[in-house]
């Protein structure tokens, strides 16, 4: 269903950003594809081995083979993901990295902190803020980065993160 809806609306370029179902849907529906890949699917499937959501993980791992040998157009958003991809389900073309836009400059100690940007950091936390996410790991990542960059907010939104919910009593 995704695919026809996909095909009848004939966008100019569909944009998947996990290489899984909604990119083999993308690509059934025989209009032009860029996937993203936002994680490496073997080093996930060994994150989560004795979890229940291993299984719906070795499926996606078959999705991904599926998707890499039929995509055209590949990004990712780190190398260590493009690495692991072309390593393990061997895609057709190559990566290229499109990294998040965080400057490099923030993480460089030899510069004053009044001279680094503040910026905003957005984060979706789906399902719990202590599940897979790591809500508590991103608090602390974005404590270290606002010493280093006053000004810097962080806004999350998700499960829990409400102004009562898990997240603000866990900071």
């Amino acid at each position: 269903l995704l695919a026809q809806a996909m095909k009848a609306h004939a966008p100019d370029v569909i944009h998947a950003h996990w290489p899984y179902e909604f990119a083999k849907a993308a690509l059934d529906s025989g209009r032009p594809v860029l996937v993203t890949a936002h994680d490496a699917p073997i080093t996930v499937i060994r994150i989560m081995l004795g979890s229940r959501a291993v299984l719906v993980r070795i499926v996606r791992i078959f999705l991904a083979i599926n998707v890499m040998r039929r995509a055209r157009c590949l990004t990712a958003v780190a190398p260590y993901v493009a690495d692991e991809i072309t390593r393990w389900l061997r895609p057709r073309v190559p990566f290229t990295i499109v990294p998040n836009g965080i400057s490099q400059s923030l993480f460089l100690d030899e510069l004053p902190p009044r001279a680094r940007p503040g910026l905003t950091c957005m984060a979706i936390l789906s399902g719990d803020f202590y599940g897979l996410k790591n809500g508590p790991g991103l608090v602390k990542a974005f404590a270290w980065a606002a010493r280093r960059a006053p000004g810097t907010r962080l806004v999350v939104y998700g499960n829990g993160c409400e102004a009562t919910g898990k997240a603000a009593a866990w900071a």
